[in-house]
């Protein structure tokens, strides 16, 4: 895992890439609150997450089974 902080376009969030038990997360922490969001993954590995210019989508590294590829995650959509 390389952690990392990232600020939102807006500057109002930071997304962190960090361990969570077995697997990685990202994490969204709201500044002025310090509320935080967990997004986890089913992947062995999370790295170097960057928001979209307009801040409705992160995307990073993420690694499962020795096997690395470039994910979006878009923000604000519940998933079951």
């Amino acid at each position: 895992m390389q952690p990392g902080i990232n600020w939102s376009p807006d500057s109002k969030k930071i997304v962190i890439a960090a361990k969570s038990g077995s697997s990685d997360a990202l994490y969204l922490i709201d500044v002025k609150s310090g509320k935080q969001e967990k997004i986890p993954f089913e992947l062995d590995g999370v790295f170097t997450a960057a928001w979209s210019p307009d801040g409705n989508k992160l995307a990073f590294v993420g690694n499962k089974g020795g096997a690395s590829d470039i994910y979006s995650y878009v923000l604000g959509i519940k998933r079951a």
